[in-house]
């Protein structure tokens, strides 16, 4: 098990810092923070491109799917922003897809990050990354299949805050919402392959 995050810092996270159990063999259920098989933790994020961007190291998600077996990886993504250029090269890539086993990650709709500086979305207009960033969540969905989001949850929250979804009644109007106004640019989402999902008969 790989960790990779350069946002969150080392000494506030128990595995980025390598302080949590390690290599245990066993974890209790709802006990605290512990790999049972060994883990390696990293300040490095996956983004569009290899290099360092406002400080952080930046390396792409092809660089460490290469020698992975078919269904090997557990892939979850909290990039902040940097997700969006780095899930649609994934979704070209036929060969790579089908090492994906699982794939759990925080989605920030329509968010720029410093790593896709230079790049094609970035210069795109707000309408037009919107447009980018929800048709690489249909591709996904058409290939993955969802076992569940935070959305629910989230949606409730934020309908049900009388200060009007925690800005007092004066929202500014989202790039992209709900039906009942619920801005959909936050929220975590889990996938599986479908073959995992086949019955075994």
């Amino acid at each position: 098990t790989r960790l990779y995050d350069c946002y969150q810092r080392p000494d506030d996270s128990l595995p980025l810092g390598g302080n949590a159990p390690n290599n245990t063999g066993y974890c209790e259920r709802d006990g605290p923070v512990c790999y049972s098989v060994s883990y390696e933790p990293y300040t490095i994020c996956s983004g569009p491109k290899a290099g360092t961007f406002e400080g952080r190291k930046f390396e792409t998600l092809e660089m460490h799917l290469k020698g992975r077996k078919r269904l090997s990886v557990h892939l979850k993504i909290d990039t902040e922003g940097s997700e969006w250029e780095v899930l649609d090269w994934l979704m070209n890539q036929p060969e790579e897809l089908e090492k994906i086993r699982t794939l759990d990650m925080e989605v920030h709709v329509g968010w720029l990050a410093g790593s896709s500086q230079g790049g094609a979305r970035h210069r795109m207009s707000e309408k037009e990354r919107l447009e980018f960033d929800v048709d690489v969540l249909e591709r996904v969905a058409k290939y993955f299949k969802c076992t569940g989001s935070s959305m629910e949850v989230l949606s409730e929250g934020w309908t049900n805050d009388p200060g009007g979804g925690k800005c007092n009644k004066k929202c500014n109007e989202p790039g992209i919402y709900t039906s009942g106004g619920w801005p959909v640019v936050q929220y975590a989402v889990s996938y599986v392959h479908p073959e995992l999902l086949k019955s075994t008969r």
